[in-house]
């Protein structure tokens, strides 16, 4: 289930979730279990190469989006 105002689609079979939020943020969720949080909404080229190399690190992202960013 997905809240109101949110979107949800697979990249490269990771599940991608973006809310509207007061703030821009990504939350990158990994097959250990932790966590990684991140300031802004971009993956940085670490956890991006590990998405686009299917290597089944990330087990799932949310991104948050800015309600400014929404018209």
């Amino acid at each position: 289930e997905l809240p109101a105002g949110s979107l949800a689609f697979t990249l490269c079979g990771v599940p991608v979730i973006y809310r509207l939020a007061a703030a821009g943020c990504l939350r990158v969720l990994l097959e250990d279990g932790k966590s990684r949080t991140i300031p802004g909404t971009r993956l940085g080229p670490e956890l991006s190469r590990s998405l686009f190399l299917r290597d089944k690190s990330i087990r799932k992202i949310v991104v948050d989006i800015p309600d400014e960013f929404v018209g």
